[in-house]
């Protein structure tokens, strides 16, 4: 990264990565577990294309690794609550989403902040008007669409409070760093007044003897 900023932005980025590449995890074994075979193996691909976006942070492409992360959720997020229905719940996790490019990008870079913020609401209301018929809806029964329900809301929670809380910790450390740095700075004037002042009365002293 050139700055010091966009590295604590790469960093919080990827840690965003790591939070939702975890979150799918259950997703996949709650589908498996239910019988869904078809909807746990497109877990898979929507796995893969967050790593694959987390990877562009790796070779220097910023942007699009952080435009990528909300794509990537919103498309899948999309996809699954079209196929599992409007009652699954699966397209309240784009709320929690649209607070990911104030977290990932500077406030300098409104452009990108802005972008991404309509694309998750745009997301969610092409999904609502169309009634959630984007793709052809699975064979879910009643009780595993309750199951997906509940994950959905921890996903949500999760999704709300893991980026808020990784945030805050990147803000105590630059805080804990400022104040360090502050305090270096003060030690440094300090000495360098306390020399200033003896190089002042050494050449008072000198200037009497003369």
């Amino acid at each position: 990264a050139k700055s010091p900023a966009l590295a604590t932005r790469v960093m919080l980025t990827n840690q965003v990565f790591v939070v939702c590449l975890a979150v799918i995890l259950p997703n996949f074994l709650m589908f498996a577990g239910l019988g869904l075979y078809f909807e746990a193996a497109l877990v898979i691909p929507v796995w893969l294309s967050f790593f694959s976006a987390m990877l562009c942070n790796r070779f220097g492409w910023f942007n699009a690794a952080r435009i990528g992360l909300c794509v990537c959720c919103c498309v899948a997020l999309a996809v699954f609550a079209s196929m599992l229905g409007e009652p699954a719940g699966l397209q309240f996790i784009m709320f929690p989403i649209i607070s990911f490019p104030l977290v990932c990008f500077e406030a300098r870079e409104r452009a990108q902040i802005v972008s991404c913020i309509a694309v998750v609401v745009l997301s969610f209301f092409v999904a609502e008007l169309s009634d959630y018929t984007l793709v052809g809806r699975s064979a879910v029964t009643e009780t595993a669409q309750h199951w997906v329900y509940l994950l959905m809301i921890l996903t949500t929670f999760t999704l709300t409070l893991g980026p808020t809380l990784l945030f805050f910790v990147a803000s105590h450390r630059a805080e804990t760093r400022l104040i360090h740095s502050n305090t270096e700075l003060q030690r440094v004037n300090d000495q360098l007044n306390r020399a200033r002042d003896e190089a002042i009365r050494a050449n008072q002293a000198k200037s009497f003897f003369l």
